[in-house]
């Protein structure tokens, strides 16, 4: 066990099963990505300044702060004190950001997991950054979880973010199953004379079988994206974030074949305050289908949100929101399905730890259209080689 002089205490727990995952959270390139996503990291700075009162001489808590950037933008904000834990060897590129923005009095940078750390006192806000792919994937939110449970103050305590939505959506998406069957039909023959196209079939249901992490455009969508999962982050209990289960029903606004189900999420951020840090929000250009797509949701997306209006921040991954690093997540299917306009796209989706490995997950479809069952309880895994893609 190891003491600070404020108290917070660390006790270091050997757990060689997470020790790739701390790893490759110490290397500079995923947080590169992280910051170069300006949507992520603007929403959340934008987030945290608009807690107003609610941050100004109170004590935060930054699960997995990474750079440490987030335990800055509170420190900025008017935070008391910011406890920022991170289990990586980030944890110590973190301090030297912490010393350069001059916030070390309030920062405390704590390099330990969140279960092998004891705070002196409770706080009134926790902030992290634990989305994953496909919204839960890395499976950081146990952790976030079990701090809220341990340290935020039960009546007054925030969550940031306080709420996340998965919408699911069939698409159009033929390009790349089309692409490797005619790789394999005519490459190795006009280049070496020997043919390979019967590995055309094998290729299509590799493609079927793995998780892709792919941007896709919203024309591909063939219906308005529908909610399957949402939780309340002040709530959600461990033991049902274990077992996440949604079902979804979508009516199609065109004809043309579903190759996909794709997924992204949203999360909202409370919203106390007109102030901000003074960075302006670039605003893309509005289209009908936004308009009409966020009307239907009846939400505020970071793109339309105007400052002042105490509505909630959203963080929104959809593929008509400004892009960001997470992209899309998709399930394909093995054989694309003629889908009418006004035809019923129904189905349901459960969300569960990997079996082998804790940080991956396991994701179990059913879909049927017209009666029919195009995918009946499909598993699939989401894994590093969805990433690979």
């Amino acid at each position: 066990m190891s003491a600070t002089a404020t108290g917070a205490t660390t006790t270091t727990t050997p757990d060689t099963s997470d020790a790739p995952y701390f790893k490759s959270y110490a290397s500079i390139h995923i947080h590169e990505d992280m910051i170069r996503d300006e949507a992520r990291t603007a929403t959340y700075r934008r987030a945290i300044f608009a807690l107003g009162d609610r941050i100004r001489g109170k004590a935060v808590c930054d699960v997995g702060a990474g750079t440490g950037i987030l335990s800055v933008f509170c420190a900025q904000a008017g935070a008391r004190k910011v406890y920022a834990i991170e289990a990586s060897d980030m944890a110590k590129q973190a301090r030297l950001i912490v010393m350069e923005n001059n916030v070390q009095d309030t920062v405390q940078v704590i390099h330990g997991r969140v279960e092998d750390v004891d705070l002196p006192e409770k706080v009134d806000v926790i902030v992290s950054e634990w989305m994953g792919y496909f919204l839960f994937y890395e499976s950081m939110f146990e952790s976030v979880l079990l701090a809220r449970d341990r340290w935020l103050n039960k009546d007054t305590g925030l969550m940031l973010p306080s709420a996340a939505t998965l919408y699911m959506c069939p698409v159009h998406e033929p390009y790349l199953a089309e692409e490797k069957v005619a790789f394999w039909s005519t490459f190795p023959k006009e280049r070496y004379g020997i043919s390979m196209a019967s590995l055309g079939t094998f290729a299509k249901q590799c493609l079927h079988e793995e998780v892709a992490i792919d941007p896709i455009e919203p024309e591909q969508c063939l219906a308005w994206p529908v909610q399957a999962v949402s939780i309340d982050c002040n709530t959600l209990t461990l033991a049902e974030l274990r077992s996440i289960s949604g079902t979804f029903a979508f009516r199609a606004i065109v004809s043309n074949e579903m190759h996909a189900i794709a997924a992204w999420f949203d999360v909202e951020f409370p919203c106390f305050s007109d102030e901000t840090d003074g960075q302006a929000v670039a605003q893309p250009e509005s289209s009908d289908r936004e308009t009409a797509q966020t009307t239907a949701r009846k939400r505020v997306r970071l793109e339309q949100t105007e400052q002042g209006t105490k509505e909630p921040i959203v963080l929104s991954t959809s593929p008509d929101a400004p892009p960001t690093h997470w992209r899309q997540t998709l399930f394909r299917l093995l054989d694309p399905v003629p889908i009418q306009q006004d035809d019923i796209i129904a189905g349901s989706v459960r969300i569960l730890p990997d079996e082998q490995y804790k940080r991956f997950l396991g994701v179990q479809l059913s879909l049927k259209h017209k009666g029919n069952s195009i995918l009946e309880n499909k598993h699939f895994r989401l894994t590093d080689g969805s990433l690979a893609q």
